[in-house]
């Protein structure tokens, strides 16, 4: 299943990064001159039962550690499990399918590089909020 909204984003993203190193010709839209984000390490949530999958929080929404990202519920609509953020970061990739089968995908977590983090690896890159 392809989420039309991310393909956008991440062949715009593509363009203006192409475009910005010099590789094409390519005009950035104002409206999408936003900072980028950076992380250099990620994982994903898996869910431990199956039931009806609700994933809260939004793809490029930076959560806390310890927050609610997703609860299953049975087919009666009683709370099976909740699943917490394991550490504070931004959401790159998430489940859309209600349906949930036993060991599912939940959310995927990039962990946000600090700026030490930054100048060590990407000496060449601006800094991140």
């Amino acid at each position: 299943r392809l989420q039309r909204k991310v393909v956008r984003m991440g062949t715009e993203g593509l363009l203006n990064i192409m475009g910005r190193i010099g590789l094409i010709k390519h005009e950035m839209l104002e409206s999408r001159k936003r900072k980028p984000v950076v992380c250099l390490e990620s994982s994903w949530m898996y869910t431990q039962s199956g039931g009806v999958l609700r994933v809260f929080p939004d793809i490029g929404d930076k959560v806390k550690a310890n927050s609610v990202m997703a609860e299953v519920h049975d087919i009666y609509g009683n709370l099976t499990d909740e699943y917490r953020a394991p550490n504070d970061g931004i959401i790159i990739g998430k489940s859309v399918n209600p349906v949930n089968l036993t060991g599912s995908r939940i959310v995927h977590i990039g962990k946000i590089a600090t700026a030490k983090e930054l100048k060590r690896d990407f000496p060449f890159a601006v800094e991140q909020n």
